[in-house]
């Protein structure tokens, strides 16, 4: 996605804390899996933003709800 930047300490983090500890068989290198593991990341921080952007959202819009329009 546009605009979501993944460092290579987020990519080497994930791998070693996330990735090898739940494999039940030996480990790619990291460079088999980057692409992977950026995706993966890129989303988490992609649905995080959409998230917070749907709090702020919620938090500041008024809904008016007019019954006339639903007859």
């Amino acid at each position: 996605m546009p605009g979501v930047q993944v460092s290579d300490g987020e990519v080497q983090a994930y791998y070693d804390n996330e990735f090898v500890p739940g494999l039940k068989t030996p480990a790619p290198r990291l460079e088999e899996v980057r692409d992977r593991i950026t995706q993966v990341i890129t989303t988490r921080k992609t649905n995080a933003a959409m998230e917070q952007w749907l709090k702020q959202a919620r938090e500041t819009l008024k809904v008016r709800f007019v019954e006339e329009a639903f007859r």
